[in-house]
């Protein structure tokens, strides 16, 4: 999880399981969080789908977020991109810890 996956990636609860060494149940737990965040869809039976970004690299747009606020309230959203892959990263690295 370290924000290399592109928009309509799937993921798979299992895959993130043998990735990050733990049970599926924080896998499935550290899915739901970032469903949330509104990061990927969970799909039942089918794994998960991210949605974070357009598939345009030239064109990302920050999903909507608290933490990007006063950036995009100025228009400037360059800073928003560059910080959320590695605010989603360490995101699920505390999930996958913290519930392992």
């Amino acid at each position: 999880m370290t924000g290399s996956h592109p928009s309509g990636t799937w993921l798979r609860e299992e895959n993130i399981a043998t990735t990050y060494e733990v049970s599926r149940t924080p896998a499935r737990e550290a899915l739901r969080r970032l469903e949330a965040d509104g990061l990927i869809t969970l799909h039942p039976h089918r794994g998960a789908r991210v949605t974070g970004f357009d598939a345009d690299p030239d064109g990302v747009t920050p999903v909507p977020d608290a933490r990007g606020a006063p950036a995009s309230a100025s228009g400037d959203t360059s800073d928003v991109r560059q910080r959320l892959p590695q605010q989603n990263a360490v995101t699920a690295r505390h999930v996958v810890r913290d519930h392992g």
